[in-house]
């Protein structure tokens, strides 16, 4: 596929006005049916985007337009001094990876997706975050098929609130760029980015469901698919994480079973399991490091609300507490416990959510559902819920157990690292393989 000459956009814009939605990266409406040219991703400016995607040569596009544009007030910015944040001893901490968290703006490609053009008869809304907006567009390929991506734009009433949004969309951008791959190989497990316009961005269409719905969406699944989904849930996050000189340089601070995307296996694979994808990247925060002793610097989030959320770390309950990397290992353990449960929520035998908070707070550990749980929550037949109870006796399950309660541990500096999870994972995979 070729990429739209700039020539094209240029006579284009030439001719058209261009108006504040359509320069802040809202698709305007073209009735025709528009053929893409764009089924790869497209690397924003980085030569680990490129290398990620085995393509060295892969077209580097430079901004078309100015993202921080005049028409959204401009006052929060990535910041590039460290000497707002330092360490427990009082030490000076930098960014730990400049190369991409100095970057106030990402490279955008809005004409690009301006040439694209949008049939809104064939746009389908999805669904909508606090920030976000998802919606399913048909675009026309070279042999006349439809094929469909994802269109992320921000909620309309937020398009002019404050620079905030911006950054964050920002942040998106640079980590899908950074860390994603298009959806065809099991270690592929980060989403990418088709196209990126400020606001905006065109991502592949998850032919499955996210996971939360995947799962619900079944009585019960196998322990080898349940196993290795959770696999690819921890290397996508370690993936995006984007380590350097061993250390992450990013924490995606909202992970839970939605947040991760189910497509249809790679072609080329025997297995029956859906490749993974993790996303939504936008209310992450940099890490930055000491420079004393080059050991990771924590971050607050203060005045956060959680909205019922039990999937959390119990520092992420006390405002402004000191927050790490640590705070999505956690968290994904608790996706552990969304798999082996088939779909419950972890304290879901709790009526209130205070309860569950509580226990959060003290250390007290979610318990599996039993035989009884599943018949009551889930309302599972006698014969699924003995089939569930045999299952956890498994040692995929088992081993997967384990490692969740690794990732659960209270103190912060006691919980694996994301990449550490990767390898227990494996090993323990490799092992159990060989042993049956």
């Amino acid at each position: 596929y070729k990429l739209p000459t700039s020539e094209t956009n240029l006579d284009r814009l030439e001719d058209e006005a261009i108006n504040d939605k359509s320069r802040l990266g809202i698709p305007t409406t073209n009735q025709k049916k528009p053929k893409h040219r764009h089924s790869r991703v497209v690397c924003l400016g980085s030569k680990e985007c490129r290398a990620l995607n085995n393509d060295l040569n892969q077209t580097h596009l430079l901004p078309s337009w100015d993202a921080q544009g005049p028409y959204i007030s401009s006052r929060t910015r990535v910041s590039t001094s460290s000497s707002d944040v330092r360490d427990k001893d009082g030490n000076v901490c930098e960014l730990s990876d400049p190369s991409y968290q100095t970057k106030t703006s990402a490279p955008s490609t809005c004409n690009v997706i301006h040439e694209l053009g949008f049939d809104l008869s064939r746009t389908k809304y999805l669904a909508k975050g606090a920030f976000k907006m998802a919606w399913d567009v048909a675009l026309t390929n070279e042999e006349g098929d439809d094929e469909h991506y994802v269109l992320k734009t921000v909620v309309f009433s937020k398009i002019k609130s404050s620079s905030k949004q911006l950054d964050q969309n920002t942040r998106d951008a640079l980590i899908m760029e950074r860390a994603g791959r298009a959806p065809n190989s099991y270690e592929a497990n980060v989403l990418p980015t088709y196209q990126y316009c400020a606001i905006t961005s065109l991502v592949p269409f998850a032919s499955q469901q996210p996971l939360d719905k995947y799962i619900k969406s079944r009585k019960i699944i196998g322990v080898r698919k349940m196993y290795h989904l959770a696999l690819q849930a921890a290397r996508g996050l370690y993936q995006m994480q984007a380590y350097k000189d061993g250390i992450a340089t990013y924490a995606h601070a909202d992970i839970k079973p939605p947040q991760f995307l189910l497509f249809n296996p790679p072609q080329d694979s025997e297995e029956d399991v859906p490749l993974l994808q993790l996303n939504d990247f936008n209310r992450g925060r940099y890490i930055k490091r000491s420079v004393s002793n080059n050991e990771p610097c924590a971050f607050q989030m203060c005045g956060v609300v959680h909205k019922g959320s039990t999937y959390r770390s119990p520092e992420e309950y006390i405002d402004c507490a000191d927050q790490t990397a640590a705070i999505d290992v956690f968290s994904l353990g608790s996706v552990f416990f969304f798999l082996m449960s088939n779909g419950l929520k972890p304290y879901f035998q709790s009526s209130h959510y205070g309860d569950a908070v509580s226990d959060i707070l003290h250390g007290v550990l979610p318990e599996l559902p039993g035989a009884s749980d599943y018949k009551e929550y889930l309302d599972f037949s006698d014969k699924a819920a003995d089939f569930a109870i045999k299952r956890s006796k498994h040692p995929l399950f088992i081993a997967l157990q384990d490692v969740t309660k690794q990732c659960w541990k209270f103190n912060p500096e006691d919980r694996p690292s994301s990449l550490e999870v990767v390898q227990m994972l494996e090993e323990r995979l490799q092992k159990i393989s060989e042993d049956s």
